[in-house]
């Protein structure tokens, strides 16, 4: 059991360490929604141009039909 409660205090003391590095509350909440938008914009823009390269991919490279044995 002191070893869990060690291990949990570790814990906090790492994430109060983690909060001061980042700045809790040092940012406006609009600004870092503004940012979150814009990542995932872009993350939809490249996963639009992924299936698209996708497609083409698969138009241009035609299929290959399995070879039969020839019967001699």
């Amino acid at each position: 059991m002191a070893a869990e409660m060690a291990a949990l205090q570790q814990l906090h003391w790492r994430l109060e360490e983690l909060e001061q590095r980042v700045g809790v509350g040092a940012c406006e909440p609009s600004k870092v929604a503004d940012e979150l938008v814009r990542v995932q914009l872009a993350l939809s823009n490249i996963a639009g141009k992924r299936e698209r390269i996708k497609i083409l991919c698969s138009c241009s490279i035609p299929s290959q039909q399995p070879v039969s044995p020839q019967s001699s």
